[in-house]
């Protein structure tokens, strides 16, 4: 009898142990087939086969696969709503789903309305995610009442007045503690307008300025000639002042003054174009705004038969102004200054009136002889008046180019 073999194969639970012997003849297994038991997502297979001679079988482990998910089936979340993400196996249709959490609103505000004294006000804002729209409610502030009186009908010499106390809420039209206000009484005061030059200056001899002060859509009501004008007028009226009658070349800033009740005088200021005399030889110039004095000019004209000698004031006669140009017959940019100069001595309004009729147009050299000029005058065609008046270096100085913007 051939060598035996004793196996012993024992499993113990706790106190209980089983043993079976198997007794077989030492030999060279001869297995059979791998049979097989497939893994799954979750789960290990095997595969195992049998020795026909002594049928002891030899097992081999088959490891889980693991799942094989696919892309997530997304319901997203909102506001108020969680929502979720789920994906499958495509091997076993095992599914796993992660929760997305609620958004939570994004509120941001599109309308303000202000609370007034009576009238709530509101807040409304609009959620980003979900356009849920919330309010917030701004209560009514309730009126603001002024210490102060405020009047609401002025009172005059015929009728009461009217005054209360107002909300100081902006747009809020409330008031409260309305009472009546007395008339006004009426009174008489006496009121100076006087009138001087700016420069300090008498006017010219024989002047003589009419003041005159009338009342507010009506005839005057006083009337005098000189300096100064004293009448008494009423103080709940309201008056103007005019100065007329004013010598050639003076004028006064407005049309018409009105007069301030409440000061009892008013003072109008003359102002001249030209000062009266030649301007002294001190060495001072002038400047900007100055008003210039009454010097003399050497008119030349197109033949010695148009020549004279007059002053400032004297071509100021009858017109508005006078532009006065200094120039001389060597300067290239003067020359150029020309055809604007030509161009409005000739020009006419609307009805045909040359407006050389009311401003003067006065060309003055510095330097050039009376025959320069007079040739410089014809070849160049110049209807304008032209003159020599060398002295006028003393009060604009003497540049290396004579000055030729209008003066």
């Amino acid at each position: 009898m051939n060598a035996k073999k004793i196996i012993l194969l024992m499993a113990m639970t706790g106190a209980f142990a089983a043993a079976v012997f198997c007794a077989c003849d030492a030999h060279e297994h001869a297995y059979g087939a791998w049979e097989t038991v497939a893994a799954t997502c979750e789960t290990d297979g095997e595969r195992h086969r049998t020795c026909s001679t002594c049928g002891e079988t030899e097992r081999e482990v088959l490891p889980a696969t693991g799942h094989t998910f696919g892309a997530p089936a997304v319901t997203d979340a909102t506001c108020t709503a969680d929502g979720s993400s789920t994906v499958t196996c495509s091997a076993c249709g095992a599914t796993e789903t992660t929760v997305l959490p609620a958004l939570g609103h994004s509120y941001a505000e599109y309308e303000h309305i202000d609370a007034k004294c009576t009238a709530d006000g509101v807040i409304r804002e609009r959620c980003s995610h979900c356009n849920d729209i919330r309010e917030t409610v701004l209560p009514a502030l309730g009126h603001d009442v002024s210490d102060q009186f405020t009047v609401d009908l002025p009172p005059t010499y015929e009728t009461e007045g009217m005054r209360s106390k107002h909300c100081k809420r902006a747009g809020c039209e409330y008031k409260t503690a309305q009472e009546a206000m007395e008339k006004l009484v009426r009174g008489i005061v006496s009121y100076t307008v006087t009138v001087s030059r700016a420069t300090g200056d008498p006017l010219p001899a024989g002047a003589s300025p009419v003041i005159e002060i009338r009342e507010e859509g009506g005839a005057a009501v006083a009337s005098g000639t000189g300096m100064s004008l004293t009448a008494e007028l009423a103080s709940d009226k309201k008056y103007y002042a005019s100065v007329t009658e004013l010598p050639q070349g003076y004028y006064t800033a407005r049309e018409e003054y009105a007069l301030d009740m409440d000061v009892n005088a008013l003072h109008i200021t003359i102002s001249s174009q030209i000062r009266d005399g030649e301007a002294p030889y001190d060495g001072s110039k002038y400047k900007m705004y100055d008003v210039i004095y009454d010097d003399y000019v050497n008119v030349v004209g197109a033949s010695a038969d148009g020549d004279y000698r007059t002053s400032l004031k004297q071509l100021m006669e009858g017109r508005k102004a006078l532009v006065i140009n200094f120039f001389f017959a060597g300067c290239g940019p003067c020359g150029q200054e020309l055809p604007a100069f030509k161009t409005a001595y000739a020009s006419t309004d609307a009805y045909g009136k040359k407006y050389s009729d009311e401003v003067g147009i006065l060309m003055i050299t510095l330097y050039d002889s009376t025959d320069v000029l007079r040739n410089y005058k014809n070849t160049k065609g110049l209807p304008m008046i032209v003159a020599r008046a060398p002295w006028f270096m003393s009060h604009i100085g003497a540049p290396r180019r004579p000055p030729s913007p209008y003066s």
